[in-house]
């Protein structure tokens, strides 16, 4: 089994033969580093939103609510130490930063959510899903230049 260096170290040769513009354009490459942090973030907050409405029977909204709050922490170390490589001090200044970025961020999906399942009918799953889409861009940026600024 190859350790995590070995499997970074092959992804980095990958990236470079498939994708070298990624090598010269640090804001590409760190939006797509984003991405992939915003995938496994969903990936965390879809599991906790699935666990509590089907298994734990909670109101979807409180549920999307609850699984946000879960899933920031989790972004906020990957986007902190991967993404943009913040090292160093500053974290609790960061933290506050991200929190607040991601709570506008939060707002606007959890209030595009609920138009789409109450007043247009949406299923809530599919309602999930496209919301993703609407905060992306937005996020990224006041991410990267407010949340992580020094």
């Amino acid at each position: 089994m190859r350790t995590l260096h070995q499997l970074s170290a092959v992804a980095r040769i990958a990236v470079r033969r498939y994708f070298p513009w990624l090598d010269r354009h640090l804001g590409a490459r760190e939006f797509v580093k984003f991405c992939l942090v915003g995938f496994s973030n969903v990936v965390v907050h879809f599991s906790c939103y699935f666990i509590l409405t089907r298994v734990a029977q909670w109101y979807f909204l409180a549920a999307s609510i609850t699984a946000f709050l879960g899933a920031v922490s989790w972004s906020f170390y990957w986007n902190r130490r991967w993404t943009f490589r913040v090292l160093g001090g500053q974290s609790s200044h960061h933290y506050r930063r991200f929190v607040v970025t991601n709570a506008v961020s939060g707002l606007i999906s959890n209030g595009t959510f609920y138009v789409l399942v109450e007043y247009f009918g949406w299923y809530d799953l599919t309602a999930y899903f496209a919301v993703i889409g609407v905060t992306t861009i937005w996020n990224f940026t006041v991410t990267k230049f407010w949340a992580f600024r020094y």
